[in-house]
């Protein structure tokens, strides 16, 4: 079984997305008040970051510096560095919002107003896919150029930068040193599979072979995390042409052993005879389950290699 280790590098939408893993066991590696969503939390959801509730207030700016100030090294040399937090979905927002239950008051995140686009954007330049305004905000009353979120009901306001808050970071969850890194790389174009497979290989890598629950889940989050809109995304799952029941990943050019099919009773459906490679997508409930799909059909598609992040 591969073994899974955390980093990225955030990119423009026109290059891509480069995710990891999510194969961290305790975000307590970062301090004991780090921690994510366990399945036990009504909140849960699936996310590759650790999260740390400030205990003291600061200004907008200070708390962006005191954010910024927490740093790990993975394993393979390259600095992990925290931020205030960007919420990139309802289900992240809930979660921190049911974490602020027992602190008082309001809390910075990592967005501002940005005079040039004369709007509020992610202090990583990030794409803003989703946002919880309170009702008539952001209303930017008084130069209010920060933004928090409200412990009464999970939504957003702006604020004055200089006013003292408590805040919310986040980091990028880290693997054991010991574990070999797999680095994958979310498209935001779209391809045949044949087209992706060769996209792949031309940055050094192979349509992602998903071999466990464990590292399904870990890249599940990174799809609901990602600001890519998508039907579904190619991985390297084919129908072997010697005998149409057995699937192989194109690369290893192994039978698959782990299997992830939306409706097992009826997938793979192999309907018309020509569905023969196998898709990501979104069915109903946002759950990211397998299904054949004729491979001519054009779709985004995630990347896999090891070794060095893709570029």
């Amino acid at each position: 079984m591969k073994h899974l280790i955390v980093f990225v590098i955030q990119v423009a939408l026109t290059v891509g997305q480069l995710i990891p893993a999510n194969n961290v066991q305790d975000c307590a590696v970062f301090g004991k008040k780090w921690m994510k969503p366990q399945p036990t939390d009504d909140s849960f959801f699936l996310t590759p970051y650790c999260y740390l509730l400030s205990g003291k207030e600061k200004d907008g700016h200070s708390a962006r510096d005191r954010c910024a100030g927490k740093t790990k090294i993975d394993a393979s040399g390259v600095v992990q560095r925290a931020r205030l937090v960007e919420i990139n979905s309802a289900d992240e927002n809930e979660w921190i919002w049911d974490k602020m239950s027992n602190s008082k008051g309001q809390r910075y995140i990592g967005m501002q107003y940005d005079d040039t686009t004369m709007g509020f954007g992610w202090d990583s330049g990030n794409p803003v896919s989703f946002a919880n305004w309170g009702i008539g905000q952001p209303d930017n009353h008084t130069d209010e150029r920060c933004v928090v979120i409200n412990k009464k009901d999970g939504k957003w306001n702006d604020i004055p930068c200089e006013k003292p808050q408590k805040f919310v970071c986040q980091i990028l969850a880290l693997a054991p040193d010991a574990h070999k890194p797999s680095y994958y790389y979310l498209s935001p174009e779209r391809a045949t599979w044949d087209d992706a497979k060769q996209d792949c290989i031309s940055k050094g890598g192979y349509l992602a072979e998903l071999e466990s629950q464990e590292e399904h889940g870990f890249v599940e989050g990174f799809i609901s995390a990602s600001s890519i809109t998508a039907n579904g995304f190619w991985i390297g799952a084919r129908r072997d042409p010697t005998n149409r029941s057995i699937f192989r990943w194109s690369h290893s050019e192994y039978a698959i052993s782990f299997e992830n099919w939306y409706d097992p009773t009826n997938e793979p459906s192999d309907s018309g005879n020509n569905e023969d490679c196998v898709q990501i997508f979104y069915p109903r409930f946002d759950t990211h389950e397998w299904n054949d799909a004729a491979c001519s059909t054009v779709m985004n598609y995630i990347c896999e290699r090891k070794t060095k992040p893709f570029i």
